[in-house]
């Protein structure tokens, strides 16, 4: 005889369920289940127990949890078996005679070898989602069969287990949708994957790429450093039919001005000293392809007349060579310069300038994306989290807003990096907090009232420019970013909101 009686051992076991049902881990739930299982024979003096949970796709039960058996070793197919009309209707079933040719019986006979004497089956309720049926439990083969009383203990136990039962069907369901979506992931476009955009003005910006992509047209894409340049140009390339064909990307400020001409065309052996085999230059090696200039701006003066010359007539010489090559590429050039003004400096061909390109694309800073900074920051961190293999809980509200309040000088790189600053500083299995990002970060950037300077120390001037670009960062902010929406609510013309926010960068 046991010292506890059943209703003192009842109200123990729900106890600890509950106390490690708050626990809301997943694991733990699963574990819990698992003593249950073996518990409830002993708790009913019956020979066995089984614990059936709705699939998360197609909401047929399976036996996840049994004494003896397997996980899904046997699925409820019939709708009229026991457990089936115990999950429809969601009422209790005591049965102390079954029949022995149902069909689910001898389906589970055939699987287990366990035969059926009695059975008492009750329904697992959800307490979050309106007392919906996310499983049931049965216990078997009781000597002398079961009571209303077993009926009404079991019943008990299921509502004290729920939260338990529930937090594991609920795991099984986001492991299904996480799968579903990766496949719909998979389906999408490369340029989901590739570009970050919700807000309105990076969104248009991808439309007009969607449309350039599969034409041969020369782009010039301009944008201050690290907003993306050459993402945009790789995308068009990835649209302009023949993925698998060459991607040259040329950094124009990257090399030196005694070698670049030879870069550019190529070289025969012997052409210079050094020179000791031939070597094809930028323009052979895109072939077919596609030839991107970054930084042209950058490129010498006398390389332009050369380079003219070659996308004119299509064909050149290698340095030291007599035989023409044939050029035949697409033209993508980028630049965080004003190529306008370069010109009008004399610092750039004119005639270069407008056989570079027919369309230009201008890639927006990322304090004009506010939308797209939040969405950013949760890729990267994921992504890195990903790539070094340290779980990050989530990110702190305090830590997004300071981002979305920062002017980013630095752009997309420097949100990048920020991000993989804050996973490499916090702790496995923790939340990125603000006192983790970068000391510029960590300043406050919000607008704040205005601060008078009396000791001469600052001029008039300086301070109501500094006054200026608050009201200016602020209502930015207010409109999502959009240059024109800002410029109504400040009363002043696009053209001089852009010039303001030129002077800001230049500061």
């Amino acid at each position: 005889m046991d010292t506890l009686g059943f209703g003192e051992r009842l109200q123990h076991v729900q106890h600890r369920v509950q106390s490690l049902a708050d626990l809301g881990r997943e694991e733990t739930h699963d574990r819990l289940i698992r003593v249950f299982v073996e518990l409830l024979p002993k708790l009913f003096h019956c020979e066995r127990c089984s614990i059936f949970l709705a699939d998360p796709e197609d909401d047929t039960l399976g036996a996840k949890y049994g004494t003896g058996i397997s996980e899904g070793e046997i699925e409820v197919s019939d709708p009229k078996s026991i457990a089936g009309r115990v999950a429809t209707s969601g009422e209790a079933v005591i049965d102390n005679e079954p029949n022995p040719a149902a069909p689910s019986h001898q389906q589970a006979e055939k699987a287990t070898g366990f035969q059926l004497q009695n059975i008492l089956c009750v329904p697992v309720r959800s307490r979050a989602m309106g007392s919906e049926v996310v499983g049931v439990i049965e216990v078997l083969n009781k000597e002398g069969g079961f009571s209303d009383q077993d009926q009404e203990r079991l019943e008990g136990l299921a509502d004290g287990l729920s939260h338990a039962i529930e937090s594991v069907w609920a795991q099984d369901r986001l492991v299904a949708l996480g799968a579903e979506l990766s496949r719909e992931l998979a389906s999408l476009p490369d340029r989901s994957r590739s570009f970050i955009a919700s807000d309105p003005q990076m969104i248009q910006i991808l439309d007009e790429i969607e449309a350039l992509g599969p034409t041969p047209a020369a782009v010039l894409i301009t944008g201050e450093n690290g907003t993306g340049k050459e993402l945009v140009a790789r995308r068009l390339h990835q649209l302009s039919g023949d993925p698998g064909r060459p991607f040259v990307a040329v950094n124009c400020a990257a090399i030196p001005e005694n070698l670049i001409e030879s870069e550019f065309f190529g070289h025969e052996r012997g052409a210079f000293t050094g020179a000791e085999k031939s070597k094809p230059g930028f323009l052979e090696m895109a072939a077919s392809g596609t030839l991107f200039l970054d930084e042209v701006g950058e490129m010498p003066l006398a390389l332009q007349a050369k380079l003219l010359r070659a996308l004119e007539q299509k064909e050149g010489r290698r340095v030291g060579g007599q035989r023409l090559v044939h050029y035949h590429f697409r033209l993508l050039s980028a630049t965080n310069q004003d190529l306008e003004a370069k010109v009008a400096d004399g610092s750039f061909r004119e005639d270069l300038y407008y056989r570079l390109f027919s369309v230009q694309v201008t890639v927006p800073p990322l304090r004009e994306r506010l939308l797209d900074i939040p969405l950013m920051l949760e890729r990267f961190v994921a992504q890195t989290s990903e790539a070094w293999q340290k779980p990050i809980r989530g990110i702190a509200p305090e830590v997004v807003e300071r981002f979305e309040a920062y002017h980013w000088p630095g752009n997309v790189r420097q949100l990048r990096r920020e991000a993989e600053r804050l996973v490499a500083l916090t702790p496995p299995g923790e939340a990125i907090e603000l006192n983790r990002c970068s000391p510029e970060l960590r300043q406050e950037v919000a607008p704040r009232s205005l601060d008078i300077i009396a000791d001469g120390s600052v001029s008039l001037k300086d301070q109501m420019r500094a006054f200026e670009q608050r009201i200016v960062d602020a209502t930015l902010k207010h409109c999502r970013g959009k240059k024109s929406e800002a410029a109504r609510c400040l009363g002043i013309s696009r053209q001089a909101l852009h010039a303001k926010l030129k002077d800001r960068d230049r500061d």
